[in-house]
């Protein structure tokens, strides 16, 4: 091609974004600005899903200040795509500004990035809200309308909005949308309501692999264990692959019930699958073994990883305190904070527990001190462990 033109650049652009290549797409976004030329819609609207790819807010900025300087903001697509970026990288006051702005304007997919968006940030009565009046509108409802309010409802333990959500799923005939389907599923086991999740979960024809982990999830979190690695077992004898999402949950149920055995094997099987690396599946094979007194095995995994985090410290160290080794957890913490990792208030709860079995009490306050200047002396956890230390 001797000469490139609006729509040559908006299919470059287009197809690094559909191949994931994001900043790639952005830099040629930011040629073809050099390049004097007004960019296509279909530009703006590949460079603002490259800044979702990418995770950068801040391109969507720069982006958002193009469209503005061309006027090409009332673009159906453009202004939608705006809006979906905002919500998905978790700016819903600048997601909402748009919304206001579109007027009228505001379609079914504008409603539904909202309400998805502040499903994502934990603000489920928001979502609740725009989705009644998003029925007041009279615009269509879609199965991305469903699994955005019910992914709202899971989050704020919202069970009656969710069985009128799931009723009206029923009436127009979205139950059997997989992806409907698994927030209906979801909604229920965050809620506490596995016989309905496991009712909704056999009636699923099409079942993939986030139905099953939300089953598995919901008991696990529960405190099913067997029944969770039953079903981990169904479903691996259904050919369906686990993933970095249902190996937690397995692990966090093999931990529960203090099997060492089957969490052996769980290990094996992440091997495997290639996600040992993982850093969550990673994380929860330390708390197993730390939670079953295999604490060997624990740090053998832990020096393995090259991506810890706080999470992977804080299982190590609380490992090592539950199971009476509190010198270790007590050095473990000092090592940590040379590594400058930033404590939770787990890691702190159990580092107090190990002073105060050691009545180690003059490290147990340079400890309640650290807390206190990260603003974790007043949670329960950790405040219950300076009383028990104080009273030793």
């Amino acid at each position: 091609m001797h000469e490139k033109n609006q729509f040559s650049w908006a299919i470059m652009i287009g197809g690094y974004v559909r191949h994931e290549y994001a900043f790639e797409a952005l830099e040629m976004f930011v040629d073809m600005n050099r390049s004097g030329l007004k960019p296509h819609p279909f530009a703006l609207v590949g460079a603002l899903r490259a800044s979702v790819v990418a995770g950068s807010l801040n391109h969507g900025l720069q982006i958002h200040a193009v469209v503005l300087k061309i006027g090409v903001f009332m673009e159906e697509t453009v202004r939608n795509t705006l809006l979906d970026v905002y919500s998905k990288l978790g700016d819903m006051e600048e997601a909402w500004h748009c919304f206001e702005e579109m007027g009228k304007l505001g379609d079914a997919v504008s409603f539904n990035s909202l309400i998805a968006g502040y499903a994502r940030l934990g603000k489920g009565e928001l979502s609740l809200v725009l989705y009644v009046q998003f029925l007041r509108t009279g615009l269509r409802i879609s199965e991305f309308t469903f699994v955005g309010v019910l992914s709202a409802c899971a989050g704020i333990s919202g069970l009656v909005e969710g069985k009128q959500i799931h009723a009206l799923v029923f009436r127009t005939g979205f139950e059997g949308h997989v992806f409907v389907a698994n927030a209906v599923m979801d909604m229920y086991a965050k809620s506490g309501e596995l016989e309905s999740s496991w009712r909704v979960f056999v009636g699923t024809y099409h079942r993939d692999n986030i139905s099953w982990n939300g089953l598995i999830s919901g008991y696990s979190r529960e405190g099913l264990s067997e029944e969770a690695m039953n079903l981990f077992i169904e479903m691996l004898k259904h050919g369906v692959a686990p993933d970095d999402f249902t190996f937690p949950s397995i692990l966090s149920s093999c931990a529960s019930i203090g099997s060492l055995a089957l969490g052996m094997q769980v290990h094996c099987k992440t091997i495997h699958c290639g996600l040992e690396s993982d850093v969550f599946v990673s994380n929860a094979i330390i708390d197993m073994y730390a939670k079953c007194g295999s604490l060997e095995s624990a740090m053998f995994v832990f020096n393995e990883r090259s991506n810890l985090n706080t999470i992977s410290w804080t299982a190590l160290i609380a490992g090592y305190a539950q199971n009476g080794f509190n010198e270790e957890a007590i050095k473990l913490f000092t090592h940590m904070l040379k590594s400058d990792f930033k404590p939770d208030n787990v890691t702190f709860a159990s580092v107090l527990s190990s002073c105060a079995g050691l009545t180690a009490l003059n490290y147990g306050k340079q400890v309640q001190v650290h807390a206190i200047k990260l603003g974790f002396d007043s949670n329960i956890c950790t405040a219950s462990s300076l009383a028990g230390m104080h009273a030793t």
